[in-house]
């Protein structure tokens, strides 16, 4: 790390890291994933493991790299209180944060079925409104869709449902957005839903700097 710029990483299978072409054994070290911690929590520990997140009701459960990626979009927001919208390729989570606190979240393999049903990069305004005031007909709007052969109108219904299920996340909230895989800004949008949008690779940089300095690892710049 240079600051909040990851330089440089490498992937080892045990604790003997290879670093510029040498190996050496860290002194300490940061675990991060392996065991499972219960929601509400802290974004960050003080110290030890980075714990997953898990959530009884609705079921779900949070890697830690995502709750350090949040740590990342946290940095150079002191005192912001919303909700995260972390979006991958497969799934979609809302993650309602409050305090430096992981309150509640709710996952949505929304990513994988548009995938699974041939959807689109782009989604088509239409089917997206009658998904958001009526999730009751999607299965309807995704068989119309397929006889008409539009793509966009699959990826704009599920989107449409998604944010009517998530109405309690967004309503009346700031949202930022980690990852730009499906157009959730232009949905966000649609519902005069303002949002801050930042990259994955460069919130886990940024958390791994906030980990570092949280550790004691190093007095790094933000």
């Amino acid at each position: 790390m240079d600051g909040a710029v990851l330089v440089e990483e490498t992937f080892e299978s045990t604790r003997e890291e290879a670093l510029f072409g040498k190996k050496v054994r860290p002194e300490r070290v940061i675990e991060i994933g392996g065991d499972d911690a219960a929601a509400p929590i802290a974004l960050l520990p003080e110290a030890g493991r980075i714990s997953e997140v898990v959530q009884a009701r609705p079921a779900d459960r949070l890697t830690a790299w995502t709750r350090i990626e949040i740590a990342g979009f946290l940095d150079t927001r002191p005192n912001w209180d919303g909700v995260i919208c972390r979006v991958t390729r497969d799934n979609t989570y809302w993650i309602h944060v409050s305090a430096n606190e992981i309150i509640s979240f709710q996952g949505f393999a929304t990513g994988r079925i548009i995938v699974a049903l041939g959807g689109a990069e782009t989604a088509n305004i239409d089917a997206m409104d009658e998904a958001i005031s009526r999730p009751e007909t999607l299965a309807l709007l995704l068989r119309r869709a397929e006889l008409a052969e539009k793509p966009d109108a699959v990826t704009g219904a599920l989107l449409g449902a998604e944010l009517a299920a998530t109405r309690p996340y967004w309503l009346g909230q700031a949202v930022g957005l980690i990852g730009s895989e499906w157009p959730y800004v232009a949905a966000l949008d649609r519902m005069a839903v303002p949002s801050e949008q930042e990259a994955p690779e460069d919130m886990r940089a940024r958390g791994l700097a906030v980990v570092a300095r949280r550790f004691g690892f190093a007095k790094l710049g933000p």
